[in-house]
């Protein structure tokens, strides 16, 4: 008796338990899960499309000498320094991979078969091929500043923001977004160096201006990669490896899928709003990423727990993106000033004299802080906490304290915090 009733037990058990489950997977948000992997459409319909730089890239990527240059943090010097002869050598070595990395650079497109990790995420191996060229370009732009060649920095320069720009449409994920910004941060790295250079005349200047125009396109939106990220995601967790069948019962893709499109959409939109608005604190959105973010997240609830794990640190590379918009500004706001003093032979008295939305700090929503001074001006971003502080600089925007600017001009000297924008694999989860 004690056996029977210890089976009918069992049965019971058995037949409430995927009950509960589905009644468990009914609430809380649903979405679709894709039923085609991503990776396998993407290569199918970009990476034989025509004028596409991915060939001329990897035969690049063959000819580079030293993929993992020693000396490359000593980029984040004063410009001025000495260029370490080791750092001369190597961009003298690795001629052909440059003038293969600059034809590259002139097509339109660029999209690169994409593999897997083993844990079925998405693997970009190409990325680091491409920043160790725009490493060894930022290392050429360094040797043409201390040579005072101006032509060879404006090619430099340009084809670094070429290369970022593909890096940024190579795959639909958002790591290749964060290298493009860093990428192209360093196209921007030295370019008003040649403003203090005696023996160049206001043609020059001119030209020299002209020359760097590419590099002052505002970055590409971020909205389809913020979409892509999504995508890429939710099938990791749903035909990956790395999620065991007994978690995918208590977390149903489905469910993961809503959480998903809950985190996401709001990201979606901040990243589609205007630069200002998405730094503005007092935008809802801003206010409901930051508590998205922060949510607490109990071990109950799996399906949020999984899409919080999935979710990457979107504030953040937010942030980044404003942060080289506005150094992206401020430097054409730099050069914009030199050419209205050659036109005119004085100062204008405030930004509004300069046409042009580039005089715009994304920080404030407001022209940069401008000042003329005895021998020239000075030019500012308020920073993270949007008051002005006198052009106290921060080389982090204020990050790290709350009575400090980022100042453009003139060139600060670098500080040991002035550390490089983290890589994707440092962001914060």
């Amino acid at each position: 008796m004690r056996v029977r009733k210890w089976l009918i037990a069992c049965v019971c058990l058995l037949l409430i338990l995927p009950l509960l489950g589905w009644l468990w997977q009914q609430l809380g948000p649903r979405g679709p899960v894709p039923t085609v992997d991503p990776i396998v459409r993407w290569n199918a319909e970009h990476a034989q499309l025509e004028d596409n730089a991915a060939d001329l890239y990897h035969a690049a990527f063959e000819r580079l000498v030293g993929k993992k240059h020693p000396a490359w943090r000593e980029m984040h010097r004063l410009p001025s320094a000495p260029v370490p002869p080791e750092s001369a050598a190597w961009v003298e070595q690795n001629q052909d991979a440059l003038e293969l990395a600059r034809q590259a650079a002139q097509r339109r497109h660029c999209w690169f078969v994409l593999e897997r990790n083993p844990n079925g995420d998405l693997n970009p191996s190409h990325l680091s091929h491409m920043r160790a060229l725009a490493k060894l370009l930022h290392w050429r732009i360094l040797v043409a500043v201390q040579q005072h060649d101006a032509a060879t920095l404006v090619d430099s320069a340009t084809t670094i923001d070429r290369i970022a720009r593909h890096a940024h449409e190579s795959a639909p994920d958002l790591v290749n977004s964060v290298m493009a910004t860093s990428m192209k941060a360093m196209a921007l790295d030295t370019v008003l160096q040649p403003m203090l250079w005696p023996e160049m005349s206001p043609a020059d200047r001119a030209a020299y201006l002209a020359g760097l125009a590419p590099i002052f396109e505002p970055p590409p939106p971020l909205t389809s990669v913020l979409a892509g990220k999504q995508e890429l995601d939710l099938w990791m967790y749903a035909a990956g490896p790395a999620v065991p069948w007994q978690m995918r019962f208590l977390a149903a893709p489905a469910r993961v899928a809503g959480e998903l499109e809950r985190y996401f959409h709001p990201f979606r939109e901040l990243a589609g709003v205007p630069v200002e608005q998405a730094c503005d604190p007092g935008n809802p959105l801003v206010g409901q990423v930051h508590a998205l973010e922060n949510e607490p997240i109990t071990k109950w609830n799996i399906p949020r727990m999984f899409a919080h794990i999935l979710l990457p640190s979107m504030s953040r590379v937010l942030f980044l993106r404003a942060r080289f918009i506005a150094e992206q500004r401020g430097a054409h706001t730099v050069l914009e000033l030199f050419a209205y003093h050659d036109r005119t032979g004085a100062r204008p008295d405030s930004l509004e004299a300069l046409a042009g939305d580039f005089k715009i700090d994304p920080f404030s929503g407001k022209p940069f802080i401008y000042c003329r001074t005895d021998d020239g001006f000075t030019l500012y971003s308020v920073g993270v906490d949007r008051q002005d502080n006198g052009g106290r600089h921060d080389p982090r925007f204020g990050e790290d304290r709350t009575d400090s600017d980022y100042v453009i001009w003139p060139i600060p000297e670098r500080q040991a915090t002035s550390a490089p924008a983290p890589s994707p694999e440092q962001l914060p989860k």
